[in-house]
């Protein structure tokens, strides 16, 4: 299998774990702005800026008629939230992401995976509208040839 064809898979799969999670979440609804799909942030209004950042594709083993290839990538999350109210809403819903891609749990479509590696949120940023959570989670999927 490609590294588009896995990408294409993984990156539809986690979309369909976080609409999950921000419909289970009690916090403000934020929208997505889904990489590759034209969004305008309104003032006031959150929402989840998402790119799914391939990291590279490796052979992993070479034995039998078939060979191992190891997929990476990193889903790259930014939470974005009107200034001045709080971080209260924007931590609730980064809880619910980092529980929904916990480490060790899979994302599985359309015959690919990939194992959840690490979440890792990044400090918040302070803008004058703006108030943001990066959080970045690491996947590795596996694939024969």
């Amino acid at each position: 299998m490609s590294l588009a064809t896995w990408k294409i898979e993984m990156q539809a799969a986690a979309r369909a774990v976080m609409k999950a999670a921000v419909d289970a979440s009690a916090s403000p609804r934020p929208v997505f702005a889904w990489e590759g799909e034209k969004f305008t942030p309104q003032i006031g209004q959150a929402f989840i800026r998402e790119s799914f950042r391939t990291d590279g594709t490796r052979l992993k083993s070479i034995g039998g008629p078939s060979k191992t290839i190891e997929h990476r990538a990193t889903v790259a999350l930014v939470l974005v939230y009107p200034a001045g109210k709080g971080t209260k809403p924007a931590d609730l819903m980064a809880g619910a992401l980092l529980a929904a891609f916990s480490p060790g749990s899979s994302l599985e479509r359309n015959g690919c995976s990939a194992w959840v590696m690490a979440v890792d949120p990044r400090p918040a940023l302070q803008e004058p509208d703006w108030f943001s959570i990066p959080v970045n989670i690491a996947l590795l999927g596996h694939s024969n040839t």
